[in-house]
């Protein structure tokens, strides 16, 4: 007898009530991937629970819910729609870095537990290194983790326990945007890090820092 199949698609509003009823995927064992493809992406850059909370960590599993539904499409849909949501988190303060690690943990999550459609996951794989390719274009990997010493070296002993692993790297990462013609990224991230009351004077200093090093090593990098 064949075992019945999952549901093409479900809601998102049955794992998180505030995004709505778009659609995600409707197989549970997928979506336990795109779950856990979030959870890698949290544990990377716990900056986005720091500042979003509990609505931060619920909108990484709807979306990478609806993430890989864009595995069934063309190819250029896939594109448009990430395009789509990069452009829209990054506006508010979440630089297409973290789409770009959030598609390749997604794709490799998805590939591990449904290998028979590794092929269609390879597309979520593709659509990730686009990003990362326009992104490296502005910033290659080897000065985001320049920029991430730099700013933590900057820090002083209060603001270095506070402040989430990752920042310097998505400081840099904000500026690449900004490169690629999104002009809320940099703002957006400086504005919430650099808030009165929230890191301190030293945290401000070490961002406006690793800023200015990230657009003049943008900048040179433009040049060739």
């Amino acid at each position: 007898m064949t075992p019945p199949q999952p549901p093409a698609s479900s809601r998102a509003s049955t794992i998180n009530p505030a995004a709505g009823d778009h659609p995600i995927t409707g197989d549970p064992i997928a979506l336990a991937a795109a779950i856990e493809a979030g959870r890698r992406t949290l544990v990377r850059f716990p900056y986005v629970e720091a500042r979003y909370g509990r609505s931060g960590v619920a909108f990484t599993s709807s979306d990478s819910g609806w993430l890989v539904l864009l595995a069934d499409g063309p190819p250029a849909r896939c594109d448009a729609q990430v395009d789509w949501l990069g452009g829209l988190l990054s506006s508010r303060g979440m630089p297409h870095l973290l789409l770009e690690f959030h598609l390749a943990a997604l794709a490799g999550a998805l590939t591990a537990a449904l290998p028979a459609r590794a092929e269609a996951w390879a597309l979520l794989a593709r659509t990730g290194e686009r990003l990362a390719a326009r992104r490296r274009a502005q910033l290659d990997d080897p000065p985001l983790a320049t920029l991430e010493r730099t700013f933590r070296d900057g820090l002083d002993e209060a603001g270095g326990r506070m402040v989430p692993a990752g920042l310097g790297e998505l400081l840099g990462a904000a500026v690449a945007d900004e490169g690629c013609g999104f002009e809320r990224s940099v703002p957006s991230l400086r504005d919430w890090l650099v808030e009165p009351g929230r890191f301190g004077e030293a945290v401000a200093r070490a961002a406006d820092a690793a800023l200015a090093e990230a657009r003049r090593l943008a900048q040179a990098a433009r040049r060739g």
